[in-house]
């Protein structure tokens, strides 16, 4: 979803790391501790952290922990995509909204929203992040575990892609090959599904993608940009050869970035060495996957 004036990206999807990391599970009651002040206005709890403000209305979930798992997942996030170059504390903070119900998130979201569990908006000012926004729904069928590490990924990824927005496939890419492995068998089945219909992308056309597709290509579309950004990782020396490629391919085309960073003659040469439907199983290791939401689920 695109609202006029803002970089606005709406998912049920999380987040990823790069092959070979390691974590230990980690569940949010046990996120490291978070100086955080709690504030109320009228019927809202405002909990704020260095980088956060969550605000909401819920009393039927524990929510003390979440500023401190908002800035874990900040902090691995950034590591793995950005370095250390975008570590500063972020101003403004980024607000998240944890609304109770459907009704609730599709009443500031627009009805178009349904059918998604969380939504990031980014508003930009002349290559400055002037406005961090995610919406979240506490009664979808995974509460926040998919969506809020998925939405983070957005709102950090606007740091490296101040001046022009990422490409959709690349954005949304990156966000499935962060969900858990669960989530990421469901997505791969989805796409197999999608395939037997005749429902997919050329590279070529996916590529190209400026706005999201039909809701009948919608499986092939996330399934697909996944399964690119995996194989352009695994022949990368690191995530940021990943973004550099994105960023020279909107300034130069894919056929020279293809050719600068991978040696693959474009496009329709990386259809025929990337794309099998054989090829869709399997994730990459999360440097993320171990922070577990459940606990802020509601059931």
């Amino acid at each position: 979803m695109l609202r006029p004036g803002f970089l606005s990206v709406v998912s049920v999807l999380t987040f990823i790391g790069f092959p070979g990391g390691t974590t230990s599970l980690l569940r949010a009651e046990d996120a490291p501790e978070t100086i955080c002040t709690t504030t109320y206005r009228g019927s809202w709890r405002i909990l704020t952290s260095a980088n956060f403000r969550i605000s909401t209305r819920s009393s039927k979930v524990p929510l003390d922990r979440l500023p401190a798992v908002c800035e874990s997942l900040r902090t691995a996030l950034q590591a793995v995509w950005l370095g250390t170059d975008h570590a500063d504390t972020w101003r403004p903070r980024c607000d998240v909204v944890v609304h109770r119900t459907l009704t609730e998130y599709t009443r500031v979201l627009g009805i178009g929203a349904g059918n998604s569990v969380g939504c990031a908006t980014i508003r930009m000012d002349d290559g400055r992040v002037v406005g961090r926004r995610i919406d979240l729904r506490l009664d979808g069928d995974s509460g926040m575990a998919d969506a809020l590490p998925h939405e983070l990924a957005h709102v950090v990824l606007a740091d490296r892609f101040r001046h022009r927005r990422i490409p959709p496939w690349a954005d949304e890419g990156i966000g499935v090959l962060a969900e858990s492995s669960a989530m990421q068998n469901t997505r791969a089945e989805a796409l197999r599904r999608s395939c037997q219909r005749g429902h997919v992308f050329r590279t070529r056309d996916l590529l190209t993608l400026s706005r999201f597709p039909m809701p009948n290509y919608r499986d092939a579309f996330y399934g697909q940009s996944a399964h690119l950004i995996r194989f352009l990782m695994e022949r990368s020396r690191s995530p940021s050869q990943v973004l550099d490629f994105i960023d020279d391919a909107m300034t130069h085309g894919y056929e020279t970035a293809l050719q600068k960073h991978y040696d693959i003659d474009g496009p329709d040469a990386l259809d025929r060495i990337s794309w099998t439907p054989d090829s869709l199983s399997g994730g990459l290791n999360s440097v993320t996957a171990g922070i577990d939401l459940t606990s802020f689920s509601v059931r």
